[in-house]
């Protein structure tokens, strides 16, 4: 059979195709350190990822879509036909971090949930239509998302010329709580489509193997 000429991917498959991507090479650290540099870029990915397609629905240009980003490309392609950029542009990681955790986002099938992780959103606790609706985290996880894209994965995709050292222990710990949260959006939230069980079972079982490897690695960096 030939091989075919194109490479295609969609939201689904890159989400998903990250978090695997995140077991291989977490699988790979022992033998060669420079795996945890793409460890934590494949987790960041499927993290963004996982946050998109619970956001997406079945309208993604409403509810992913920046709005105005998209709107000053739009007034740039005016200016200058030759450009060729997507008018489409996604919303940022941390808006869609922000939504997640927003009960109205969230709210697109009979039983979505929402996560609650930074402390102000307790008090959606308080309030009974929400009641059954919360996933709750601990704040430590906000802390954990930060590093990860501030300090490692735009270090290591946008590298400024400079000798840098990381934990590892960190790295465990960061990778140790962001987990969870990829379980919850792609498996618990009720937001994402799973086309069959066996589909469901792959995402499940990447996320066993970096529970597993966490597990085991986490002792060679215990504080």
């Amino acid at each position: 059979m030939q091989e075919s000429y194109y490479f295609r991917i969609d939201e689904r498959q890159n989400a998903f195709d990250s978090l695997q991507k995140t077991a291989e090479f977490l699988g790979k650290v022992k033998d060669d350190e420079f795996y945890w540099k793409w460890t934590m870029i494949a987790l960041h990915n499927a993290l963004y990822g996982s946050m998109v397609l619970a956001l997406q629905a079945t309208n993604p240009p409403a509810t992913v879509k920046d709005e105005k980003k998209s709107e000053q490309i739009r007034k740039r392609k005016k200016k200058d036909p030759t450009l060729e950029i997507d008018d489409d542009y996604l919303i940022g990681f941390y808006d869609a971090y922000k939504r997640i955790q927003q009960p109205d986002p969230m709210n697109q099938n009979l039983g979505s949930k929402f996560a609650c992780i930074i402390p102000e959103w307790e008090e959606y606790s308080k309030k009974p239509e929400y009641k059954n609706r919360i996933s709750f985290f601990s704040p430590d996880l906000n802390t954990s998302i930060t590093h990860l894209n501030n300090y490692i994965r735009n270090q290591f995709l946008h590298y400024y010329p400079v000798s840098i050292s990381y934990g590892k222990g960190g790295f465990v710990e960061i990778i140790a709580q962001i987990v969870p949260l990829i379980r919850f959006l792609l498996l618990e939230c009720g937001n994402v489509r799973i086309d069959s069980d066996e589909e469901g079972k792959s995402i499940a079982n990447n996320l066993n193997i970096i529970d597993d490897l966490i597990r085991d690695i986490g002792h060679t960096y215990k504080n």
